[in-house]
C-alpha cells in the first residue's frame, strides 16, 4: 500500500456496524447512570476499540477488498454486531454466569483470530512482519482472553475488575512488544482518514444520543432550543479536531519514516484517538440524560454536567498531548479549558440544561476564537521529533 492509499467502500462498511455498538456503549452509560455504569461503558468501548484499531491498522498493510479479506471482513463485522447486541446484558449484579458475557467474550476472542489469520496472509513472505504478529498477539491475546472468560464466569463486581485488567494488560502488551517493532505503516493518508471517520463516527452518536434523549420530550421551544445548542456544540469538536488539525498531524507523521512513524502512529492514533472517542461518546450520554427533560427546568445534574464535561476534557486534553507529540508545541489554551471543564462541572450542575449548554458552547467557541487569534494551530514549517 502507498503513503497516498485512501480508506475502501469495505472498510466504510465494516466501520457501519460501530455504530450501533456506539450506540450501545453509551445506553450502558446513561442506563446505570452512575460511576459504575460509566466504567462498564468505558470497558465495553475499550472492547470495541481494540477490534476496531486491529483492522484498522490491517486496512493499512493490505487492500481491504482483495483476496481473503472480504471475507474476513465480512465475518469480523458480523461478529462485531453480536458483540454490541450482548451488550445491555453483559453486566450483572449476580455472581453466577451468564450467556451474554460468555458470547461476547467469544465473539471477540473469534474476531482477533480472524485478524490475526488476516494479517498473517498480508505479511506475505515478509519474515519480521510475520515475527512481530506472533510475538506481540501470543503476548497479548491469550491472557487477555483468560481474564476476560473468568470475568465471564464470575460477573458481578469481579466481572468488571477482570475485564478492566484484560484491557489494561492487552493495551500495554501491544504497545511494548509494537510500537518500535516490525509493524508498519504504510499510508499516512489511510491512517488519517480511517481515525479521522471514527471520529466522525463518534460525532453522529452524540447526535442520535441527542434523538434518543428527546424520544419522549414535547416539540416546544425548550426541545427546539437544546437541539441547536447540542448540535453546535458537536461542530465545535468537529472544528477543535478537523479545522487545521488532523491535517497538520497527518502531515507530521508523512515526514517521518520508519520506526519513528510507526511510534508516534501507535501513540497518536492508537492510544490518543481512543480518549477522543471515549469523551465524544461520554459527552453523548451526557446530552442524552439532560435532554430527557430539559423542557421540565429543572437542574442539569450531577451525572450529565460532570459527563459532559469529562468528555470535552478528554477530547481537549487528548487533542493538545496529540499536538504536543507531533509538533513539540504546547496548546496552552486547550489545556486550560480542559483542565477548568472538571471543577466547573460540579457547580454548573445547578444550571438548567439549556443554561449549561449555553455555557458550554460558549467555551467551546472562545477557545476557537482565541486559538484563530493567537494562531496556536498555524502549521509549523518542520515539525519537530518527538
Amino acid at each position: 500500500m502507498g503513503d497516498g492509499q485512501g480508506v475502501t467502500r469495505l472498510e466504510l462498511f465494516f466501520d457501519l456496524i460501530f455504530v450501533y455498538a456506539f450506540t450501545q456503549v453509551t445506553q450502558t452509560m446513561v442506563h446505570e447512570h452512575n460511576a459504575l455504569g460509566v466504567l462498564q461503558g468505558l470497558i465495553i468501548l475499550g472492547l470495541l476499540w481494540w477490534s476496531w484499531v486491529a483492522y484498522a491498522w490491517l486496512g493499512n498493510q493490505a487492500f481491504a477488498e482483495r483476496g481473503l479479506m472480504p471475507f474476513g471482513l465480512g465475518t469480523a463485522a458480523a461478529l462485531m454486531f453480536v458483540i454490541a447486541f450482548a451488550v445491555p446484558d453483559v453486566f450483572s449484579d449476580e455472581s453466577s454466569p451468564r450467556l451474554a458475557p460468555i458470547v461476547l467474550v467469544i465473539a471477540y476472542v473469534l474476531v482477533r483470530l480472524i485478524h490475526i489469520g488476516l494479517y498473517l496472509i498480508a505479511a506475505r513472505d515478509d519474515r519480521g512482519l510475520r515475527r512481530q504478529l506472533i510475538l506481540t498477539n501470543s503476548i497479548a491475546v491469550v491472557p487477555m482472553a483468560v481474564l476476560l472468560m473468568a470475568g465471564a464466569w464470575s460477573g458481578g463486581a469481579a466481572q468488571t475488575w477482570l475485564w478492566l485488567a484484560a484491557l489494561i494488560y492487552d493495551a500495554g502488551a501491544v504497545y511494548f512488544t509494537s510500537s518500535r517493532g516490525e509493524f508498519r505503516v504504510n499510508s499516512t493518508a489511510h491512517a488519517a482518514e480511517r481515525f479521522g471517520l471514527v471520529v466522525i463516527l463518534a460525532l453522529g452518536e452524540s447526535v442520535i444520543a441527542m434523538g434518543a434523549g428527546l424520544s419522549h420530550v414535547d416539540l416546544d421551544g425548550a426541545s427546539i432550543a437544546g437541539v441547536f445548542l447540542a448540535v453546535a456544540g458537536n461542530i465545535v469538536v468537529w472544528w477543535l479536531y478537523f479545522h487545521h488539525f488532523s491535517d497538520t498531524v497527518e502531515a507530521a507523521l508523512r515526514k517521518r519514516s520508519g520506526k519513528a512513524r510507526l511510534e508516534d502512529a501507535t501513540l497518536i492514533y492508537t492510544f490518543a484517538h481512543f480518549l477522543i472517542v471515549a469523551g465524544i461518546l461520554l459527552t453523548a450520554a451526557g446530552i442524552e440524560s439532560a435532554m430527557s427533560h430539559i423542557g421540565d427546568w429543572q437542574s442539569i445534574g450531577p451525572f450529565s454536567s460532570i459527563a459532559i464535561a469529562a468528555g470535552g476534557s478528554l477530547v481537549l486534553v487528548a487533542t493538545a498531548a496529540i499536538w504536543k507529540r507531533v509538533t513539540r508545541r504546547v496548546l496552552i489554551f486547550r489545556l486550560i479549558v480542559g483542565v477548568a471543564f472538571i471543577p466547573g462541572s460540579v457547580l454548573a450542575a445547578q444550571l438548567v440544561p439549556i443554561a449549561y449548554f449555553t455555557v458550554f458552547v460558549l467555551a467551546g467557541a472562545s477557545l476557537i476564537l482565541i486559538e484563530s487569534l493567537t494562531r496556536e494551530l498555524r502549521v509549523p514549517s518542520t515539525p519537530g521529533p518527538a
